[in-house]
């Protein structure tokens, strides 16, 4: 009895844990579907001329630039949720980036195999899908932590708490964007990688 008492709450102590990283799940997947569905259904991209200028962009320019540009771009991500988190109310904001990345990805994937019919699914997968979820659990984890602060410093305010724990979600938070600048690199040479190899097979 008391093993199954010690397993019931250490399972419960482990969602407690990663109930962030599920919500933050749920959250890219619904929003990647309703990307995909905007395209789709011509609801949002009508067109699609911003879509097909970048991906004519993405398949033609150099290594160099396709690993820069990516990198870049995720760094500007990161770090606009990283700044949400130092707002007592940035945890909404912080969660917005996270869904719009989301929604960009699954209206990308949707318009590539529209424009590429079945071959699309094949683009999809051997260019940008192995980055894009890597990116989305770097993302995940950096946007938990802003979020995680944010909510912290509402506490402190609106309950009058020392601000001591703070300072240490704050340096857990940087260390995070830290860690994540080499993560990030490694990504767009792999990205970049892909896109030299498989974009003269399938846009020739």
């Amino acid at each position: 009895m008391q093993r199954v008492h010690r397993l019931s709450l250490g399972a419960s102590f482990i969602l407690r844990r990663n109930t962030p990283f599920l919500f933050h799940y749920i959250l890219f997947i619904v929003s990647f579907v309703f990307g995909l569905l905007t395209d789709v259904f011509d609801f949002a991209f009508d067109g699609g001329d911003t879509f097909a200028e970048l991906l004519s962009k993405t398949v033609n320019n150099s290594y160099m630039t396709n690993f820069l540009s990516y990198l870049f771009a995720c760094l500007i991500l990161s770090v606009a949720i990283v700044l949400c988190g130092f707002f007592t109310f940035g945890a909404p904001l912080s969660v917005a980036v996270f869904i719009a990345y989301g929604l960009g990805n699954g209206a990308m994937f949707a318009f590539v195999c529209r424009q590429c019919g079945a071959v699309g699914i094949a683009v999809n997968l051997a260019l940008f899908l192995v980055p894009s979820v890597l990116t989305f659990l770097m993302l995940t984890l950096i946007s938990s932590s802003s979020a995680y602060v944010s909510t912290g410093l509402a506490a402190a305010v609106f309950s009058n708490r020392s601000l001591v724990g703070i300072k240490g979600r704050i340096s857990d938070m940087m260390l995070l964007l830290a860690f994540s600048v080499p993560c990030f690199a490694a990504l767009s040479a792999v990205r970049a990688l892909f896109i030299m190899i498989f974009s003269g097979v399938f846009f020739t």
